[in-house]
């Protein structure tokens, strides 16, 4: 059993699952030059997709309120309400002939890159903001699920999501019975990971240093958020004690 102490854990409760470790597939950018007569079909082909991954948003926007939509999407919605971030991947398409994933890559990561400049705690959200969108265009470039749902359909048991990095967008899509937590690798706040855990009744664990590296898929995690505690594959005595603990917190909780 291995115990990890003193997290920083979103709600005072208990999570008991099955690890599910969340691995972003990696791309390889296309860093050829397009053929000149192939460049109305290269900015067809991001111009398609960029609308396709605008839908995507809205499309997980609509779940939630107008306020909760304004404070979760604020920097989505003022990325894709400014036709900058857009023209700009078109033009280098156009005129230094780079295919679309490549552009979106060049431009995304320069616009991060100025952020950083800036000292203040807000732009940590514009940039996960930023990659967020980045990611999901360049998946949609080709045709590759951003989360494949379908790997969690043969899970009976909670599964426990474990990840480096965790976007909105993703966390969203895990609003499903089976999850009972998460826990990633932030080295920062990220102040929507908060708010969207509450609004889901999702536990979440962040800045634990390197919980991908200590679990394995199916490993059984139990995060106790009254003493931010979390531990990996404990016996079957811990596992009763936490349990009972837990049963103990939901008796008080509904008095």
């Amino acid at each position: 059993m291995i115990i990890i102490k003193n997290n920083i854990v979103s709600i005072k409760n208990y999570a008991f699952g099955k690890v599910f470790l969340l691995k972003n597939k990696k791309i390889d950018i296309n860093k050829n030059n397009i053929n000149k007569k192939n460049i109305n079909n290269e900015i067809n082909r991001f111009l398609k997709i960029y609308k396709k991954t605008i839908n995507q948003f809205n499309k997980i926007m609509s779940f939630f309120s107008n306020k909760n939509k304004k404070i979760l999407f604020k920097e989505y919605i003022i990325i894709f309400k400014n036709n900058i971030l857009k023209e700009k991947i078109v033009n280098l398409i156009k005129n230094k002939k780079i295919y679309s994933d490549a552009s979106i890559d060049f431009i995304i990561n320069k616009y991060i890159n100025n952020i950083k400049k800036v000292k203040k705690f807000h732009i940590k959200e514009k940039i996960n903001s930023l990659l967020d969108i980045k990611e999901k265009l360049i998946y949609n470039l080709y045709n590759i699920k951003f989360i494949n749902l379908n790997s969690l359909k043969h899970i009976k048991d909670n599964i426990i999501i474990i990840s480096k990095n965790i976007f909105l967008s993703q966390i969203v899509k895990f609003n499903s019975k089976k999850i009972a937590g998460y826990i990633i690798e932030l080295n920062n706040k990220l102040s929507y990971i908060f708010i969207i855990s509450k609004l889901l009744n999702l536990i979440n664990v962040i800045n634990v240093n390197n919980i991908t590296k200590l679990v394995r898929n199916n490993d059984y995690i139990i995060i106790d958020g009254i003493k931010n505690n979390i531990y990996i594959n404990p016996d079957e005595n811990k596992i009763s004690i936490l349990k009972e603990k837990y049963n103990l917190f939901l008796n008080k909780k509904n008095i």
